[in-house]
């Protein structure tokens, strides 16, 4: 366990400082490609090694994760093969990464086209995800597999489904690039072109309210099953205000418009804002009134603790609030105008 908490995150770094670093870029073959297609799965495989530092932790403080997520008893993974599996795609993931750069730089003369060069990381990957054999720890596969297809809330939506769902809207960023590996192994890695960057700005809207889209019918569905007006709208409101922040953001990219440019800043505030309530006041219950009286009282945030009590008191709200404002501030403005 020791080892696969410092694999994951080790291989991580170096590479992400790697490619903010200014060399030349030029002078590597398709490096914009390479980097568009290998930079979504180590975010997937970093934030699946998180999930296992996470049920280490939950099961170190005794919470039944085990019974919230609706685990199979019988099957489900330790948080040691959770954070096993996350260090192991790392290594390949960092094999193919350097094989890429290898062959640009060191090795020109090898036979292995460098745009070819992520098919390495992503067919197993693909051939291990959807392989319809009992081997390679298939009920996990199939859960998980089962669990995003149930993401569609066609039926009554658990913990798990929405869960998921909220993880997704953190990895926009995959969304794009799952999109553009795509088009690029059927068009660009076969012409040449620039296909997929050209059209990539059109495309993108669409695919960034994908995740939120997910959690606002999830919303709807809740409120289906049970009328209640709150929280179910009032939260499915709160997903349904960041796609005016998104289509306001590609209108202001395409016209260049200043007063878009201003009605697109004014959502964003609003979105961050009820976002911003929302968690404060239905995630931490810090927002509470007691006879129209805000009490001090509510900065404990609950009165029986599972973690340590200055973890609550004088870290994670204000963690929360930092973390929270950079993340919508970085993500809308990402999601809006970026084109890589």
């Amino acid at each position: 366990c020791p080892v696969a908490k410092g694999m994951a995150p080790g291989e991580v770094v170096p590479v992400n400082c790697g490619y903010n670093m200014p060399p030349p870029f030029d002078r590597y073959e398709y490096f914009y490609p390479a980097l568009l297609i290998m930079r979504g799965p180590i975010l997937c495989i970093l934030m699946f090694f998180l999930f296992g530092w996470n049920s280490a932790v939950w099961r170190n403080y005794r919470i039944n994760y085990v019974f919230i997520f609706a685990y199979n008893v019988r099957t489900y993974l330790h948080y040691t093969s959770i954070m096993w599996i996350a260090a192991l795609w790392g290594c390949w993931w960092f094999f193919v990464t350097a094989l890429y750069f290898a062959r640009t730089t060191v090795f020109p003369q090898l036979w292995i086209p460098p745009e070819l060069i992520p098919l390495f990381f992503i067919v197993p990957v693909v051939v291990w995800w959807l392989l319809p054999v009992r081997v390679l720890l298939s009920e996990t596969r199939f859960w998980m597999l089962s669990q995003l297809w149930h993401m569609l809330p066609y039926k009554k939506v658990k913990f798990a489904h929405f869960f998921l769902a909220d993880q997704l809207t953190s990895l926009v960023v995959l969304f794009y690039d799952l999109e553009y590996a795509f088009c690029f192994f059927v068009s660009d890695a076969w012409t040449g072109g620039d296909v997929c960057l050209r059209i990539n700005p059109f495309i993108r809207p669409f695919l960034a309210c994908i995740p939120f889209g997910y959690r606002f019918i999830q919303c709807l569905r809740r409120y289906y099953d049970t009328r209640h007006v709150y929280p179910h709208l009032v939260n499915a409101g709160k997903y349904f205000s960041t796609f005016p922040v998104i289509w306001l953001g590609f209108l202001q990219r395409q016209t260049g418009s200043g007063v878009i440019k201003v009605i697109w800043v004014f959502s964003l505030m609003i979105s961050m804002f009820y976002k911003l309530y929302w968690d404060l006041k239905e995630d931490w219950s810090v927002v509470e009134f007691k006879d129209d009286v805000w009490a001090l009282s509510n900065l404990q945030l609950r009165s029986k603790y599972f973690y340590e009590k200055w973890v609550h008191a004088r870290f994670s709200t204000f963690a929360k609030l930092a973390f929270f404002l950079l993340c919508q501030f970085t993500r809308e403005a990402y999601i809006a105008f970026s084109c890589v």
